[in-house]
């Protein structure tokens, strides 16, 4: 091939290339932007008190409870105990320490109370 023609041919090569990879950018960005849109406004959930006005825990709804144990399905399985007893500070494994002896007291009470309770709830929606 005369090395003219090579010269456009590598030119024609390029220019599709930039086109197609400028295209892929563009279809990308696309993709992020649909992706960021959100249906309708929505006001970000705001986060539950901790403690009423007298003091007092605030009492979550049973959607709470199910959304905070659905997100914990199984999460010990994401973890190494010799890495977190490596990398923990003291006071972060004393509170979950404190959190974990908490949770089995509260367990034990549900179990409790489920135990106690004539009849259990049916499915409901959320």
């Amino acid at each position: 091939m005369h090395p003219i023609y090579q010269a456009i041919r590598d030119a024609d090569i390029t220019a599709r290339e930039r086109r197609e990879a400028e295209m892929h950018a563009r279809a990308e960005a696309a993709v992020a932007r649909a992706k960021s849109i959100k249906k309708g406004k929505r006001t970000p959930p705001r986060s539950l008190p901790l403690v009423t006005d007298d003091g007092q825990p605030v009492r979550y709804p049973l959607r709470a409870f199910i959304q905070t144990w659905g997100e914990l399905t199984n999460w010990w399985t994401h973890y190494d105990a010799d890495t977190l007893a490596a990398e923990l500070t003291d006071e972060q494994f004393e509170n979950y320490l404190t959190t974990t002896e908490g949770t089995v007291r509260f367990a034990d009470a549900l179990r409790a109370a489920r135990e106690g309770a004539a009849e259990r709830p049916r499915l409901r929606a959320l």
